[in-house]
């Protein structure tokens, strides 16, 4: 469905979902706005404005709302070398983790991104012994990654991506069938805390030893990317890594305090001498 709205007019859209929700709709890029505005009109069967509005009045609305604008991450171990190479950070001791060391996923989207997280540790031998910390939008969302149901099934792309990552054991091995359907063994999740919103509440400690923040920065606007890594700052502890997207980079004036440590899969790493 196209959209004619002007950029005034979706601007006024934008700040008003800010108003609702009180997450940062009016800071994404403008193509990213539209482009999610129309898929949820399409999927709402939305033919006007003052309908649109309306509809935000439901509470329930207001969550398709949030779950439709959040991009899903529909595999399990999408890009298998950064999966790997995270991996290879934790065996050989390059990031410091001790039990009940933070992690942070803010933005999880969909389960899959939290689900090889969690498979990746489990083959390192430190299932339940960290603190996990995510987020998402959507409060439907949640209960749904709570109780281990996955986006998509694809299986074939799963189990391919998997094998790339050369996991130690099976796939299906993680996975259990309830009510006729596949999900996620939910005694993995014993560690994870969700909680609404984009970023888990900000906490001066402890700060996290690892934060994955994958393909997020993609739709907002650059001026804004600097609110992001100075929220990502705050909440990682020195020595600790970051991880984002292989099309995303640090803000240049950010690497006085982080460190590239592999361009390919855009992974930094917290100058170990900030006290800060």
């Amino acid at each position: 469905m196209a959209l004619n709205y002007s950029i005034t007019e979706l601007k006024e859209l934008a700040e008003r979902l800010v108003a609702i929700t009180n997450l940062p709709y009016d800071e994404m890029t403008h193509s990213f706005f539209k482009r999610r505005l129309a898929l949820l009109y399409e999927n709402c069967s939305i033919r006007k404005t003052q309908q649109f509005i309306t509809m935000l009045e439901d509470e329930h609305f207001v969550d398709i709302v949030n779950e439709q604008f959040s991009i899903a991450a529909t595999e399990l171990f999408r890009d298998p070398g950064y999966w790997r190479k995270l991996r290879g950070l934790i065996n050989d001791a390059e990031i410091e983790l001790s039990v009940g060391c933070k992690v942070l996923i803010p933005g999880i989207l969909s389960g899959e991104e939290l689900y090889s997280f969690l498979i990746l540790i489990e083959e390192c031998g430190l299932s339940g012994q960290l603190q996990i910390k995510t987020s998402h939008n959507s409060m439907e969302s949640i209960k749904r990654i709570q109780n281990g149901f996955m986006v998509s099934q694809k299986v074939e792309t799963n189990n391919y991506n998997y094998k790339r990552f050369e996991g130690s054991s099976k796939l299906e091995n993680y996975f259990v069938k309830e009510s006729n359907q596949v999900c996620f063994k939910k005694d993995l999740l014993k560690s994870v805390e969700m909680e609404y919103g984009f970023f888990p509440a900000e906490q001066k400690e402890p700060k996290a030893s690892i934060v994955i923040f994958r393909n997020k920065m993609l739709y907002y606007n650059k001026a804004y990317h600097d609110n992001l890594m100075e929220h990502i700052d705050k909440n990682t502890k020195a020595g600790g890594i970051v991880c984002f997207g292989i099309k995303e980079r640090l803000p240049n004036h950010f690497l006085k305090r982080f460190e590239c440590i592999d361009e390919k899969e855009s992974i930094y790493r917290k100058y170990k001498f900030l006290t800060d």
